[in-house]
């Protein structure tokens, strides 16, 4: 497994505003697919839509995201068109709990395992196209909408190297 440093920090205080967001570019090597592994601090359990991170093209129409469902639960999920490619669905969560996340985003081989749980997968091959930016805490147009603390541990461009074994012991 290579891994990109820097972690992207909030310095253990709640992102709460815009300001406190983290976007820059991604980096060439991850458009084709790559495995987030991040340190978060579960926002409001019962508020939809609070994105965790996400890589996109500028806008909705290609995207990789982490975000919240207002059941608790937290939805990795993918677009590439404007139209839904994949979609995985966590174990609840409450408002609080610290949580390591570990995420593959490879078309054919979407995974994500949290606190050392079973990975979950999506086997869809189609992988959307023209992602150049990530942003940790907000979403693609850049509205703020994580109220917690976050940590971008590493982004690894070669998703093919991680196991599935690998994303759990990465978050045990």
């Amino acid at each position: 497994m290579s891994m990109i440093p820097p972690p992207i920090e909030t310095e253990g205080t709640p992102v709460s505003t815009a300001a406190d967001d983290a976007t820059e570019p991604l980096p060439a090597s991850c458009q084709d697919g790559f495995v987030w592994v991040v340190h978060a601090r579960m926002t409001d359990d019962s508020t939809a839509n609070q994105y965790l991170g996400i890589a996109h093209d500028g806008s909705a129409a290609e995207t990789i995201q982490i975000r919240t469902q207002a059941n608790g639960t937290l939805r990795f999920e993918g677009r590439s068109g404007s139209v839904n490619i994949f979609g995985i669905v966590t174990s609840a969560f409450t408002t609080g709990q610290d949580l390591k996340i570990a995420m593959r985003a490879q078309g054919g081989k979407y995974a994500i395992s949290v606190n050392g749980g079973a990975v979950t997968t999506d086997s869809t091959p189609s992988f959307p196209s023209g992602m150049t930016t990530k942003s940790i805490g907000a979403n693609w147009d850049g509205n703020f909408v994580w109220n917690s603390t976050i940590a971008l541990d590493y982004l690894d461009p070669d998703p093919s190297a991680w196991t599935d074994a690998d994303l759990q012991a990465a978050t045990s």
